[in-house]
């Protein structure tokens, strides 16, 4: 045996393997000779353990030494917890040899000075699981073979959960009578900062994972009202099972998930009197009279359906060119916002607000139906919202602009073209034709009159 190869203490690493559910142990020796002779080495068993078995930690390895680190694992029985064992623990000896040595060419008396042991303890490592009370029974074994200190859970939003947190013990093999699992403590580190949570029963009972026992304790969460997005709490977890302390923090990550609202309409009351009234072929600022009061509740994750239509075909425009260049990627479904009976588009709230914060209405309806008692011709402009993913299920909003407009007039034309009411020449072109046409018409009313007048006289 040359007693030039020196060997550190071995080191044991506990390792749960979370896609298996399986627990390994991690054994590290660093080697160095110091003849510098060898640079290869191997493990020699000399006593193999009374239960499980020794092995590469990763199926692929073919030895367990790489230069001056050798690493290997031991494999306890898979359903150990749930086997009678005469024993609480079982170990190994080794020595570290030149790769290209036998170990039967040594002495006995050289082996076992050279020679290392180690023990491993058979019953579990402390383990904490958390999870939703609602998860099928079957996927514990996945929240409960981790020892992973953060844990994610899938909160919705507006829900109150409940909360399984869950511990079993280093010392025990089983916790089966209630003065056992009553020696758990569970308490919170961290409050969460975007919502509520509070213990509703300390010890709550026993679950089986795996032939492990688990002592568990709930807690209810519920974010606050509206919010989606992370909070965190972090929970710490003690046993004191067998006058041993042990104490793990864990720390909980609650993944609110954002879940649409319906969206609402309102009027923006004006503080102008008789404001309704316009004139004729004047273009009326509608910016502000309507809006989605609740527009931001989503973080515009959800795109809403906005039509916005005049009872009398009169013409909508929207004005705000940003937001009109927003849709541009989503062309509006129903007229192009220059200047239409009927629009219709898909945007995400706050563009869908830019746009109705921007409305203008020009009136070029010039029959007598609809007239109220004080003569003017009514008009409705009605807007209407509802959500683009999930129409059936979230109620739509609908709310309207009332319109009293003028007779039309030789004045009122007049007007019509001071004002400027179309702005480019295709539309002034129109505009002057309608005012001729109107025109017309007010004569041709006159000269009637004129002539039942001659008549009866």
């Amino acid at each position: 045996m040359p007693k030039t190869i020196l060997t550190n203490t071995p080191s044991v690493i506990d390792v749960v393997v979370e896609d298996d559910g399986y627990e390994k142990r991690e054994i590290q020796v660093l080697v160095i000779d110091t003849d510098e002779i060898h640079d290869a080495f191997k493990i020699a068993l000399i006593q193999s353990p009374l239960v499980g078995r020794v092995g590469p930690c990763e199926s692929s390895t073919l030895t367990f030494c790489t230069g001056a680190r050798c690493v290997f694992c031991y494999y306890p029985p898979h359903q150990l917890r749930t086997a009678s064992m005469s024993s609480t623990s079982t170990f190994i000896e080794f020595v570290v040899l030149p790769f290209d040595a036998n170990v039967t060419e040594y002495q006995t008396s050289e082996v076992d000075s050279a020679k290392k042991r180690v023990t491993f303890n058979l019953l579990p490592p402390l383990l904490a699981c958390i999870f939703r009370e609602d998860v099928e029974r079957d996927t514990f074994s996945k929240f409960c073979s981790t020892k992973a200190n953060t844990i994610l859970l899938n909160i919705t939003e507006d829900e109150d959960t409940i909360i399984h947190v869950c511990v079993n013990d280093t010392r025990t093999s089983f916790l089966s009578i209630s003065s056992n699992w009553r020696n758990e403590h569970f308490d919170f580190v961290q409050f969460p900062v975007r919502g509520a949570a509070y213990w509703r029963e300390m010890h709550t009972g026993i679950i089986e994972v795996d032939g492990r026992v688990f002592a568990c304790a709930r807690f209810s969460y519920a974010p606050v009202k509206n919010y989606h997005g992370s909070d965190i709490a972090t929970v710490r977890i003690a046993s004191t099972n067998s006058s041993a302390k042990v104490t793990l923090i864990k720390q909980i990550v609650f993944n609110v998930i954002n879940i649409e609202d319906a969206k609402t309409l309102v009027v923006v009351p004006s503080k102008k009197k008789n404001e309704d009234v316009v004139d004729w072929m004047s273009r009326v600022d509608l910016s502000h009279s309507v809006t989605i009061s609740n527009a931001g509740i989503d973080s515009d994750a959800f795109s809403v359906r906005v039509s916005v239509e005049s009872t009398l075909q009169n013409l909508i425009f929207m004005t705000n060119d940003t937001a009109l260049d927003v849709l541009a990627s989503l062309p509006l479904l129903r007229g192009d916002g220059g200047g239409d009976p009927k629009i219709e588009f898909e945007a995400m709230p706050s563009v869908a607000n830019a746009l109705l914060e921007s409305m203008e209405y020009l009136n070029v309806y010039s029959g007598r139906h609809n007239l109220d008692d004080d003569g003017y011709i009514n008009d409705t402009v009605t807007i209407r919202i509802s959500s683009v993913a999930h129409p059936a299920t979230l109620q739509s909003s609908e709310t309207s602009i009332r319109l009293r407009v003028k007779l039309p007039s030789i004045e009122s034309y007049r007007l019509a073209l001071m004002n400027n009411t179309f702005e480019d020449d295709e539309n002034k072109t129109f505009a002057t034709l309608l005012g001729m046409l109107a025109a017309l018409c007010v004569l041709g009313l006159q000269l009637a009159n004129l002539r039942r007048l001659k008549i009866k006289s």
